[in-house]
């Protein structure tokens, strides 16, 4: 299988430096990976270096808390400077607390605002932290919105996580059929990669892109 073009190349370091993100677009553009994943402040640097690279940022990284019109500038402004693709946080505060109309409606607005600027929309749920009942209620919430894709992680919010095949299969189960999937958190030999592939994920976010496809596992 043509693992690497499922695979989302990510940085998304606080210390990173711009040969960092230079050396991410090069290993992408050798290895054939769908995209590079890095911080909003990379994006204007990297688009210079490299018009024709496929970059994806985040937006509400990684708690989700910054108020919709906070958000949505973010979106402005990564849109002006030549973003591809955005990863958004949900609100996980606002969901937590019961307040799905309030999650609904800001995803309407961001989702509707890509769509806008030809940018694709993923939005992030930290799946690995709900229930049962609440990925249900998160992915009915998803499935009205009809963003590009859902992504289980932003990697960075739950220690010692590693997103199952069992779980992006409950996800493909629970959403439309439209809307993609996209695996992340703690996601570092082919062989998770593969069997995420396996159980319906149509994106891989991980920073392990080189070991992963120089690792001859079956």
């Amino acid at each position: 299988m043509n693992i690497e073009g499922y695979i989302d190349h990510t940085l998304l370091k606080f210390n990173a430096t711009d040969d960092a993100f230079y050396q991410l677009a090069n290993e992408a553009i050798l290895f054939g990976f769908a995209s590079v994943c890095v911080p909003p402040s990379a994006v204007r640097y990297l688009r210079r270096q490299f018009p024709e690279l496929r970059i994806c940022s985040v937006v509400g990284f990684p708690c989700g808390y910054q108020t919709t019109k906070t958000k949505i500038a973010e979106v402005t402004e990564l849109s002006e400077e030549g973003v591809n693709e955005l990863d958004f946080v949900i609100n996980l505060q606002q969901f937590h607390s019961g307040n799905y109309e309030f999650v609904e409606n800001e995803l309407y607005s961001l989702i509707g605002k890509c769509r806008e600027n030809h940018i694709l929309s993923k939005i992030i749920v930290e799946s690995g932290s709900l229930s049962e009942i609440q990925l249900s209620t998160v992915c009915a919430i998803i499935n009205k919105c009809l963003p590009d894709y859902i992504k289980t992680s932003t990697g960075m919010l739950l220690n010692g996580y590693a997103v199952t095949p069992e779980e992006i299969s409950r996800i493909r189960l629970l959403t439309e059929s439209e809307i993609k999937i996209k695996a992340s958190g703690g996601i570092r030999t082919r062989l998770q990669a593969l069997e995420l592939i396996q159980a319906g994920a149509d994106r891989i976010g991980t920073s392990s892109s080189i070991n992963i496809i120089q690792t001859m596992e079956n």
